[in-house]
């Protein structure tokens, strides 16, 4: 059955090649019904064990209903390496979520988290603008 063939797969969001990695997240995202499997997913990501090879666990999540993870998908736009920021900023883009005002609250403590602890460089300056785009406009949904 599908979900008999995604608990054999989830174990591999651990292996140490990143392509099994890959692999295992591409293949656990396009099977339906797969939804109990987004809390294995999130959790790998996560783990310091994938800090370097979660880029393809966070691309796995557009085949997931992720609706009520907004906050977290935030949060790895700010926080992440490059290929997880990008990710998530395209899921950001074109993924729908459930936005309630907690929701705009809790992503806005994670900005001020992230600015206060953000190095002094481009980058962080580029994803502080856009992060405040997006917050901008959720905000404006509540007015």
């Amino acid at each position: 059955s599908e979900e008999a063939l995604i608990k054999e797969l989830l174990p591999l969001l651990y292996h140490e090649n990143p392509e099994v990695i890959y692999l295992a997240a591409h293949t656990i995202s396009q099977i339906k019904p797969n939804q109990f499997a987004l809390e294995a997913v999130m959790q790998a990501i996560h783990d310091p064990v994938n800090k370097n090879k979660n880029g393809a666990l966070v691309e796995a999540l557009s085949g997931f209903d992720i609706s009520a993870h907004f906050v977290d998908i935030f949060k790895l736009y700010l926080l992440g390496n490059f290929k997880v920021s990008a990710m998530a900023r395209l899921l950001l883009d074109f993924e729908e979520f459930d936005i309630v005002p907690r929701t705009v609250r809790k992503a806005e403590k994670h900005l001020k988290h992230f600015e206060h602890n953000m190095p002094n460089d481009s980058q962080s300056d580029v994803k502080r603008a856009e992060a405040n785009v997006i917050l901008s406009e959720l905000r404006s949904l509540f007015d």
